[in-house]
C-alpha cells in the first residue's frame, strides 16, 4: 500500500512512522519540511523537503513540484499530522483515504493560539478526514471517542535504541520546550524544599530553550537554547530521574524517551502522563509542593534499578517501534 505522510513540523516522528509502516512492507513517502531541524534519526523513506518560510522563493514553486510528483505517484492513505499549513492538508487530499493525527485536543496556551480563520478551516479539514487518530485515552476522549477512529502509541523522537551507560546515576532533569504551562515554577519551588534532604552532588539540570522568568535556587543549573540528540541521551542516561511538572498537557514525547532511557519520571496529573506513567514511578497533584518535594527526595535516597527496568518494560512494550508498527499497519489497512 503507498502511504504518503504530511508531517510539516514533527519531522524526526514522521520518520519513525515511516520506518515501522516501510517494515511491515508499504511504499512511504514523507512530505515534511525543515521548520524543526533534523534530529538524529535517519531517512529510510522517501522524503519531499517543502520551504516552511512563506516568504522564501521556493515556497510555492517547491510545494508545487512535489504535489505534481505525489499526484503521479497517486498514495492509497495519507497520514496527516499536526499542521496548520494549508499545503499539507491539498497534499492529503491526493490519496484515496486520509486520517490525521491529533496531538492536542485543545491549545495549552496562547501560543498554540490559532486566528479565529485559521481555527475554522483546519477544523473543517479535519472533520472531513475518513479518521481521526489520537495518541493517548487522554486526548481521544477530549476530542470525543465516538470521533476517533484509531489511537495509537506515542514514540521516541530519539535514537531507537540507544546506548545505556552502567554507571551510578547522579540528579535530576527538566527537558524540553521552557514554557509557562510546563510548571518550572512550581519545580523549582519543590526542589528548594528537598535541596536540603539529597545528597549535595545532585543537581537538577534544566535543558531547553526558552525564558525562564523564575528565580533560581541553589543546586540549580540551566542550560539554555537548542539541544542536540546527544544533548538530550546525555542528559536522560546520567540523571536518577526526569521531572514533568506540568499544569497542562496531553500527552509526553519526553515521557516516552525517559522510559526509552530507563529513566524514571515524576509527573503531575494532568493529561496523559498519569495513562503514560510506568508503574511505581510518582504521580503529584499540580501545586501540591510538598509531595513533589518527596517524590525527588523518594527517588534521590534509593537505589532505582528496578525501577528503571520497569520503565524500559514499559516502553518496549508500549512505545517500542515493533509495536508501533502493528498499529499503523493495522490503522492504513483498516481505513
Amino acid at each position: 500500500m503507498k502511504v504518503l505522510i504530511c508531517a510539516p513540523w514533527f519531522r524526526t516522528l514522521a520518520r519513525v512512522h515511516g520506518a515501522a509502516l516501510a517494515s511491515r512492507g508499504h511504499d512511504v513517502r514523507v512530505a515534511t519540511t525543515d521548520a524543526q531541524g533534523v534530529r538524529s534519526i535517519d531517512a529510510v523513506v522517501p522524503e519531499l523537503d517543502i520551504e516552511a518560510r512563506f516568504r522564501h522563493p521556493r515556497f510555492v514553486p517547491g510545494f508545487v513540484r512535489s504535489a505534481a510528483a505525489l499526484r503521479h505517484w497517486r498514495p492509497d492513505v495519507a497520514l496527516l499530522d499536526m499542521t496548520h499549513d494549508f499545503r499539507f492538508h491539498a497534499l492529503a487530499d491526493l490519496a484515496r483515504k486520509r486520517a490525521v493525527l491529533i496531538h492536542d485536543a485543545t491549545p495549552h496556551d496562547a501560543s498554540h493560539e490559532q486566528l479565529g480563520w485559521k481555527k475554522d478551516w483546519e477544523r473543517r479539514s479535519i472533520d472531513r478526514s475518513d479518521g481521526k487518530v489520537a495518541f493517548s485515552k487522554y486526548t481521544a476522549d477530549r476530542i470525543g471517542a465516538s470521533d476517533v477512529f484509531r489511537t495509537i502509541s506515542l514514540a521516541s523522537e530519539l535514537a531507537t535504541h540507544p546506548e545505556i551507560p552502567n554507571t551510578p546515576r547522579q540528579g535530576f532533569a527538566f527537558l524540553g520546550r521552557i514554557s509557562e504551562y510546563k510548571g518550572i515554577d512550581f519545580l523549582l519551588e519543590a526542589w528548594e524544599s528537598a535541596r536540603s534532604h539529597i545528597p549535595q552532588s545532585d543537581v537538577l539540570t534544566i535543558m531547553g530553550s526558552g525564558e525562564l522568568t523564575h528565580s533560581v535556587p541553589g543546586g540549580v543549573q540551566i542550560i539554555n537554547g537548542w539541544y542536540s540528540d546527544a544533548d538530550a541521551t546525555g542528559l536522560l542516561c546520567k540523571s536518577k530521574a526526569l521531572a514533568l511538572p506540568y499544569r497542562e498537557a496531553s500527552q509526553s514525547g519526553v515521557q516516552v524517551a525517559a522510559m526509552q532511557h530507563s529513566t524514571p519520571t515524576i509527573v503531575t496529573n494532568v493529561g496523559a502522563l498519569p495513562e503514560f506513567q510506568p508503574p511505581g514511578c510518582p504521580v503529584v497533584e499540580f501545586g501540591d509542593t510538598d509531595a513533589l518535594a518527596r517524590a525527588i527526595i523518594e527517588l534521590a535516597g534509593n537505589d532505582q534499578e528496578q525501577l528503571r527496568h520497569i520503565c524500559r518494560k514499559q516502553y518496549d512494550e508500549n512505545h517500542g517501534v515493533d509495536h508501533l508498527g502493528e498499529q499503523l499497519d493495522d490503522l492504513v489497512r483498516s481505513l
